[in-house]
């Protein structure tokens, strides 16, 4: 928790590239939390990298098929130039 509450005050604060290595260890160690996924994604796109935060909002839904943000930030990212299929 520790990990993904220090990404999310990184992000907040407009610190994107800083954020992602927490988000990944999140991910890594609670990777069925489907926050911790989404939240990496966020960050990767912030970093105008969408076709590598694709798969980590696919991840978050594929955890909870039903949270709408997820499925919103997927949709961002195929917008902005991700390429990739959940």
């Amino acid at each position: 928790r520790a990990h993904y509450n220090a990404g999310i005050t990184l992000l907040d604060r407009g610190r994107a590239a800083e954020a992602v290595p927490y988000f990944m260890d999140a991910s890594r160690l609670n990777p069925r939390e489907p926050k911790a996924h989404n939240s990496l994604g966020n960050a990767l796109l912030e970093l105008d990298r969408p076709a590598d935060a694709m798969p980590r909002f696919a991840e978050a839904v594929r955890l909870q098929p039903g949270y709408a943000r997820a499925w919103y930030n997927y949709g961002t990212a195929l917008f902005r130039g991700g390429d990739r299929a959940p």
